[in-house]
């Protein structure tokens, strides 16, 4: 919703209907629909200790990056018949208030996703808290990446 320009789930009924009623095949579901769909695709925080003993909270939601990778060579935006993608990974903060948010040596609290993107394509993106350092287990989190990757044969 939040990339359609809407602010809470109830925007799709409110502001989105008419436009999205003109996709042929497909019915606008209710907010309450809309609300029980994301709550059954969450996942659960993984917390780990650092050596240093740094609390580190991660986001790890397998089932929907490997849904972005295949929705992506659906589309036709990938193909696994290419064999020259060039492959970017980065850390971006995002400050935020919310309470399970840490504070982060950009002097805020918030979150430091990692996103992995082939153009302009996201194909992997993995939450990490504030307080997480970037290079902290991102060994694992580039392997879980080129993992989905592989899965759809797609070539970096």
């Amino acid at each position: 919703m939040v990339l359609c320009g809407g602010e809470c789930a109830e925007d799709i009924t409110e502001h989105l209907r008419s436009e999205l009623s003109h996709v042929k095949g497909f019915e606008v579901c209710s907010a309450d629909t809309l609300l029980r769909m994301q709550k059954e695709l969450a996942t659960k925080k993984e917390t780990t200790i650092s050596k240093t003993g740094i609390e580190h909270d991660f986001n790890i939601n397998m089932a929907m990056n490997k849904l972005l990778v295949k929705l992506a060579v659906q589309t036709g935006q990938l193909s696994p018949k290419n064999d020259s993608y060039i492959f970017d990974y980065d850390n971006q903060f995002i400050p935020t208030d919310k309470y399970d948010s840490k504070r982060s040596y950009k002097h805020a609290d918030g979150y430091f996703p990692g996103i992995a993107s082939i153009g302009n394509f996201p194909v992997y993106i993995e939450n990490r808290n504030g307080n997480s350092n970037v290079k902290y287990k991102q060994d694992e989190t580039l392997k879980r990446a080129f993992e989905v990757l592989g899965e759809n044969q797609i070539k970096v």
